[in-house]
């Protein structure tokens, strides 16, 4: 009896050390992140990464990035990917760091869209966990929306997301453009003087932005432009209403 039951601890002990250490080199060497990004391509078909470095626990340097649908498009030459993983105990996901270099976000226009059903108010975006970000870095950025073109040329951001509202402490945007062709029947030339017509936005979430700083800002709706060298600002999106202060 003792010597049977030696040998079934003997065999949970082999395989408790074979689990620990097999989650050790997932979690804790670059080869076992590598591994986990081939696993996630293979699950889903329409996303591509290759990992250079780092590690899921220590961060990690990842090249390559592209994932798309019939809808939308994003692509990341290089990504950097900082976090803290005990912050998990605390429901919440903690990101020390996330750069971008090269990223483009497309978002595509249905072919039957003009067929669809009047469109329904928007559902807010509710997560399980709260997301606190220290920095945000993106680098020649664009985002592509019918309609509208915007280009960023440096871009840094801290705060976090929380019960449908993503609040920003601060933002630093410099070398933004935004072109908007805007549909539906040519606007009235005689009025082309007059204040520029931004066209309606609805987002999955609320907007706080405590502390806006833009620099050399260029936007242009149809052929009306507005240039900015500096600005400074908070604001406030919550569903359709905008509130801005200087």
């Amino acid at each position: 009896m003792s010597r049977a039951l030696a040998a079934l601890l003997s065999v949970g002990l082999t395989l408790l050390l074979l689990l620990l250490g097999t989650a050790g080199w997932l979690l804790l060497t670059t080869p076992g992140a590598r591994w986990l990004a081939e696993w996630a391509v293979e699950l889903e078909p329409n996303l591509a990464l290759t990992v250079e470095s780092g590690t899921i626990v220590g961060g990690l340097e990842i090249s390559g990035l592209r994932w798309h649908n019939d809808s939308a498009a994003v692509t990341a030459s290089r990504a950097t990917l900082e976090w803290t993983p005990g912050c998990l105990l605390s429901a919440a996901l903690c990101l020390d760091r996330i750069a971008l270099s090269g990223l483009r976000l497309e978002v595509r226009q249905p072919e039957d869209a003009a067929a669809e059903p009047p469109a329904q108010p928007v559902d807010k975006i509710r997560l399980p966990l709260a997301i606190r970000l220290q920095l945000l870095q993106l680098t020649d950025a664009q985002l592509l929306l019918p309609g509208t073109e915007l280009t960023i040329g440096r871009l840094q951001a801290s705060g976090g997301f929380a019960n449908s509202t993503l609040s920003l402490q601060w933002l630093r945007a410099e070398g933004l453009d935004v072109v908007v062709t805007p549909a539906g029947p040519e606007p009235d030339r005689a009025a082309a003087g007059g204040p520029l017509a931004l066209p309606a936005v609805e987002l999955p979430l609320d907007l706080v932005l405590q502390n806006l700083l833009l620099e050399n800002a260029n936007v242009v709706v149809d052929e009306q432009r507005l240039a900015v060298r500096q600005l400074a600002l908070s604001a406030a999106l919550r569903g359709s209403r905008l509130d801005l202060e200087r």
